[in-house]
């Protein structure tokens, strides 16, 4: 908060952003190719990852189908090589996800530090949080854990709140110009009173989709 208040950085973004694009292009030089592998390299960590986490529960085979099924999905093969921050937004989330409803036990200070590390890379990471704090609050009405004991991983936040914070009253601008600079909460404010949130969300989703929604649960 302090760099961004003293105008320390031209960025808009939080501080991990392009961090692996920092450091493959420092060992290998700045090309197209390096860019492109610096994502690549977070991709597969990020399929080894589920590998590991699933291969206990499942056979060699299913382990296998699984990892090859979402590793191939054409939204997250696509960002793999390109020099797109929302790819650690989606990895994060997907990783998260599995972790979750592949666990007995949730480990809150891994999914807290996951969540933390992501959203240093891409802001909209903190998000998660969200639905994350709805199952920590069941397991405590559930009595899986204690109030005290889960409330020290979600510390780890305060590390991203200033950057949040700064994105929804200052606003984020992909344009250096002030007269683009507004705040997060007046776009959310132009979109519902527009009527375009609702218009976009129509032309993304077929009506008759609404028929399939209670499926979902």
């Amino acid at each position: 908060y302090i760099v961004f208040y003293f105008v320390g950085s031209n960025s808009v973004h939080p501080p991990l952003n392009h961090l692996t694009t920092l450091i493959i292009t420092s060992l290998f030089g700045v090309s197209n190719f390096t860019f492109k592998v610096s994502y690549l390299i977070g991709y597969v960590f990020f399929v080894f990852l589920i590998s590991k986490k699933i291969k206990n529960i499942f056979s060699t085979f299913e382990t296998i189908l699984i990892v090859f099924s979402i590793s191939t999905i054409p939204l997250l093969l696509r960002l793999s090589t390109t020099v797109e921050q929302s790819l650690w937004t989606s990895l994060s989330v997907s990783y998260l996800l599995i972790y979750i409803i592949c666990s007995k036990k949730i480990n809150y200070y891994f999914v807290c530090f996951v969540i933390t590390v992501g959203a240093m890379m891409r802001l909209p990471t903190i998000l998660i949080v969200v639905p994350v704090l709805m199952i920590f609050l069941k397991n405590i009405y559930s009595k899986e854990i204690t109030l005290k004991k889960g409330v020290i991983p979600f510390s780890l936040l305060i590390i991203v709140i200033p950057f949040f914070i700064y994105t929804l009253l200052a606003g984020a601008p992909s344009l250096d110009s002030a007269d683009f600079q507004e705040s997060f909460l007046s776009n959310i404010t132009l979109a519902i009173s527009s009527g375009i949130i609702y218009i976009s969300t129509l032309n993304s989703i077929n009506i008759w989709w609404l028929i399939f929604l209670p499926f979902a649960f």
